[in-house]
């Protein structure tokens, strides 16, 4: 391909046109070692390329046989984001500049956190040529324990399940609000490792301001 090496593997990761496109723009031995999940997108969303660390990071935090199903090659990436989230990560890569307009990436930092360990990564977004579509690319910033500030708390259904059984998780940073409705969010860290039966995903007031600064935030429930 245009005479850049590629690994003999990566027909299992990519789709051939989409690998042709990223030797052509990219360094994709480089993409291929990087440590932490990259991930090429065409146009409309769907996924052209996923690189080793991307299924592994998933199963390395327990979410391996969902990302393998819903987030792998031919799939759509908007569609396996938690639908509050899908309008700002949409907007995120419409405003990331041309190829040809900026040689600084575009970049959005987010939090990733597991039960026991804060994680907040950085993305970049670079644009391949002629808007075919976009390389994601991220990158750890911070890792330590979690410290007082988000206290464990145990799973209870009198505390968290609302009138309908429904327990609340933010979308983001994975806390859960309090049934009472008073803007309460914990830290539940045995639902962060796996989400409890009838969640129903929202955005939490922090990050709601975060991520739609500007916009009114939803009701409370």
């Amino acid at each position: 391909m245009n005479g850049v090496e590629v690994p003999s593997d990566l027909a299992s990761r990519s789709a051939p046109d989409f690998a042709a496109d990223l030797a052509r723009e990219l360094r994709v031995a480089s993409l291929e070692a990087h440590p932490w999940p990259v991930v090429g997108l065409r146009g409309d969303g769907t996924i052209g390329y996923i690189n080793p660390a991307w299924s592994r990071f998933a199963h390395d935090n327990g979410d391996g046989p969902v990302v393998d199903q819903r987030w792998s090659v031919g799939a759509n990436y908007y569609e396996a984001i938690a639908a509050p989230l899908r309008a700002f990560y949409r907007q995120l890569l419409a405003e990331a500049p041309h190829r040809d307009a900026s040689l600084r990436p575009h970049a959005h930092e987010y939090e990733c956190s597991s039960a026991e360990v804060y994680r907040r990564f950085t993305v970049q977004v670079y644009t391949l040529a002629d808007a075919r579509g976009h390389v994601l690319i991220n990158s750890l910033v911070v890792e330590h324990p979690h410290d007082a500030a988000r206290a464990p708390l145990a799973p209870n259904d009198a505390r968290y399940r609302d009138d309908n059984g429904l327990v609340h998780q933010c979308a983001h940073c994975r806390r859960v609000e309090r049934r009472e409705g008073a803007s309460v969010w914990d830290w539940v860290p045995a639902w962060v490792r796996q989400s409890p039966l009838l969640t129903t995903h929202t955005v939490c007031g922090i990050c709601y301001g975060y991520y739609y600064p500007g916009m009114r935030e939803p009701l409370a429930r």
